[in-house]
């Protein structure tokens, strides 16, 4: 049975969150729209559908950023989602069953959500920019450094898990 959802944050941790995923998915954003327009979404209906799918798609991407770091918060040994302070163990249960990167993912959906609700092509470029830049430092850097750290244990979760689309089987039940 899998542990009870819980979080905990230390200030370390606090700070994790708030150094990357909020400036990602909040500051950046918030100064796109500043410089790019004069708050004429504001103006839109707040019930189109738009705002329906994009409030669904920030929900899911909040969800999956709050479960990935109380995952790595409640099974990582003291580290954070941080790239400068790293989960001292390979983290293979709760959300990280169903996706490599959930904190990746959460953001994705974040920010999509902001640019369907908001109606903004320049967040929409951001979130292209921002895929851009995880499509070349994840295979590139992340995954190597995971691979040396925790070795064959990394390469199976790799070759079973997604990295970024969550799955909700197992994909040896499908081999079956």
């Amino acid at each position: 049975m899998e542990a009870q959802f819980k979080m905990k944050f230390t200030p370390q941790q606090a700070k994790a969150f708030i150094v990357a995923p909020l400036n990602i998915m909040v500051i950046i954003p918030g100064v796109i729209l500043w410089v790019s327009s004069s708050g004429e979404f504001l103006q839109r209906h707040i019930f189109s559908m738009s705002a329906i799918v994009g409030s669904t798609c920030i929900a899911i991407g909040i969800h999956l950023a709050f479960r990935s770091v109380s995952d790595l918060t409640n099974h990582g040994q003291d580290g954070t989602p941080a790239p400068w302070d790293p989960p001292e163990n390979l983290i293979v249960i709760g959300i990280y069953k169903t996706v490599r990167n959930p904190m990746v993912s959460g953001i994705g959906f974040v920010l999509l959500g902001e640019g369907v609700t908001l109606g903004s092509s320049l967040l929409l470029l951001w979130l292209v920019i921002w895929i851009v830049g995880n499509l070349i430092y994840t295979p590139l850097i992340e995954e190597p450094e995971l691979e040396k750290r925790f070795g064959d244990a990394y390469l199976k979760y790799k070759e079973n898990v997604p990295r970024w689309v969550p799955i909700f089987w197992s994909r040896e039940e499908n081999n079956s």
